[in-house]
C-alpha cells in the first residue's frame, strides 16, 4: 500500500509554500534588503565625470583621485552617487582638496566596491525612496535628529508604520526626507518657516545648538502657531537632562516654552527627560546626543506617538 501523498496534495503543498515564501520576502525583504527600498525605475543621471580613480575605500569612506574640475559645491550630502553606474552610495560630509575627494559617513546603497576593482566613472544621480504610506511626517530640528546613530530614527520607524511618509526639502542618508541641518536652531528654522512643506503631522526637537535663549520664545511661538495654522499635529521632542552643564538653561526655556502649548489639543509632547530617567548611559561621549539605547528610546517614543 502506497503511503505517501498524491501528486495533487504534493503540487498545492508546494505552490502553498511558495506562495508562503513570496509574501513573506515581499512584507520583510524591504528590511534585510534595503536597497528595494529605493525606485531604481526613476533612477536619473545628472552629473558624470570619467577622469577619477579609487584612492581609498571601506564601509563607511571614499576617496577618489580626480583630474576633473569637480567642485563640491556641485555635490551635496543630500545627493545620491555612484561609481561605474554599479556602486551607489549616499554620504553625510565630503571634502574635496587637491584634486582628492573624500565622502565620510557613507551608506553604500547595494554593496561596495574592492579596493583593487577598477573604478573609471563617477556620477551624481537622482535616486528616491519609495514611499507609499498616507501619513506625512515631517521632522524639523537639529544634529539630534541627524548625527551619527539617530540617522537611524526615521529608518526604524519606516520600518514599523508603514502609514508614514517622510516629507521635508532635505534628505538624510538613506533618502528620507526632513527638514534638518546639524546646526539648526529657532532662528535658523524661523527664517525658514515659510519654505517648510505642509505636513500631517510634524516633529520638533532642537537644543544642541540654541544660541540665543532670549529669542527663543519668540522663535519658537512664530514657528508652532506658522505649523499649527495648518491644522496638522505637532510632537514637541522636550529636551533630556544633558550631561553638559552649559545646555540646562537651554533646556529648562525649552520645556517652559513647551509647556504653554500643552492644552492645544494638536500638540504632543514627549518629556524626553522623564522618559531617560531610569537608564543609565543613554548619551555620547559628548554628553549632548543620545546614543544606541537613547536613540531607541527616542524612536519607540515617536512611533507611539505616529500610531
Amino acid at each position: 500500500m502506497n503511503n505517501l501523498p498524491s501528486n495533487k496534495v504534493i503540487f498545492i503543498t508546494v505552490v502553498s509554500i511558495l506562495i508562503y515564501l513570496v509574501i513573506d520576502f515581499q512584507i520583510k525583504g524591504r528590511k534585510a534588503f534595503f536597497q528595494l527600498n529605493y525606485d531604481w525605475s526613476s533612477l536619473k543621471v545628472l552629473e558624470k565625470y570619467k577622469d577619477v580613480e579609487m584612492d581609498s575605500v571601506s564601509y563607511d569612506f571614499l576617496s577618489l583621485k580626480t583630474n576633473s574640475k569637480i567642485s563640491t559645491k556641485s555635490m551635496s550630502i543630500y545627493d545620491t552617487f555612484s561609481l561605474n553606474n554599479k556602486y551607489y552610495f549616499r554620504s553625510s560630509s565630503i571634502t574635496n582638496t587637491k584634486n582628492i575627494i573624500e565622502f565620510r559617513g557613507l551608506y553604500w546603497i547595494n554593496i561596495r566596491p574592492k579596493i583593487d576593482e577598477h573604478i573609471y566613472e563617477f556620477s551624481i544621480v537622482d535616486l528616491g525612496l519609495k514611499q507609499q504610506g498616507s501619513n506625512s511626517v515631517c521632522m524639523i530640528g537639529d544634529s539630534q535628529l541627524t548625527w551619527l546613530d539617530l540617522k537611524y530614527i526615521r529608518k526604524d520607524i519606516n520600518h514599523k508604520l508603514k502609514h508614514v511618509n517622510f516629507v521635508g526639502n532635505y534628505s538624510d542618508v538613506f533618502g528620507y526626507k526632513y527638514n534638518v541641518k546639524l546646526l539648526n536652531n529657532s532662528d535658523l528654522i524661523f527664517r525658514e518657516i515659510d519654505n517648510i512643506p505642509k505636513s500631517d503631522t510634524y516633529i520638533f526637537f532642537i537644543g544642541a545648538h540654541e544660541k540665543n535663549v532670549k529669542n527663543s520664545s519668540k522663535n519658537i511661538n512664530g514657528i508652532l502657531n506658522k505649523l499649527l495654522s495648518y491644522e496638522s499635529k505637532v510632537i514637541l521632542v522636550s529636551p533630556p537632562a544633558y550631561l553638559q552643564p552649559d545646555l540646562e538653561v537651554i533646556e529648562k526655556e525649552l520645556k517652559s516654552i513647551y509647556s504653554r502649548f500643552k492644552s492645544n489639543s494638536n500638540v504632543l509632547i514627549i518629556d524626553l527627560d522623564k522618559q531617560l530617567a531610569n537608564q543609565a548611559n543613554v548619551f555620547m561621549e559628548d554628553g549632548i546626543h543620545l546614543n544606541k539605547l537613547g536613540r531607541e528610546i527616542l524612536t519607540a517614543n515617536l512611533i507611539e506617538s505616529l500610531k
